[in-house]
């Protein structure tokens, strides 16, 4: 989200419910899934702004909130070993929204739950480091 400037701005939306699962936040309320990188959505909603474009546009892709951890601890274990990050849990709800005709009519893909994650988790990295120390 390039509208973050802080770590508070970058809680303000949905990565708060995502960055439960790295900051130790334990949440008993389950949240539906479906996701989608806020770049894919921003290129969406250009093309779909195409003549002939589908009326019902599809976009999301499958996840659950805690496997977040296992991408987090494979890409920045420097920041779980130093306390940066912590293991919390979000539980899921499924919602299986197929997104491939929308993939298929604009010829591109959705990037990967994975790809979000640590696109997610480096940002709020770099806001971190930023932050004055107290």
């Amino acid at each position: 989200d390039d509208r973050a400037l802080s770590v508070k701005d970058f809680f303000s939306g949905t990565n708060f419910v995502l960055f439960g699962v790295m900051t130790g936040r334990h949440d008993p309320e389950p949240r539906p899934s479906g996701v989608v990188h806020v770049s894919d959505t921003a290129k969406l909603h250009m093309l779909a702004l195409q003549d002939g474009a589908p009326k019902n546009i599809g976009s999301s892709i499958p996840h659950v909130f805690d496997e977040a951890w296992d991408i987090v601890a494979k890409h920045f274990p420097k920041a779980i070993e130093g306390g940066v990050l912590t293991k919390g849990s979000q539980p899921t709800v499924p919602v299986l929204w197929d997104s491939s005709k929308t993939e298929s009519h604009f010829n591109f893909k959705f990037q990967s739950w994975e790809d979000i994650v640590v696109s997610a988790t480096s940002q709020y990295l770099e806001l971190l480091e930023k932050e004055p120390k107290l």
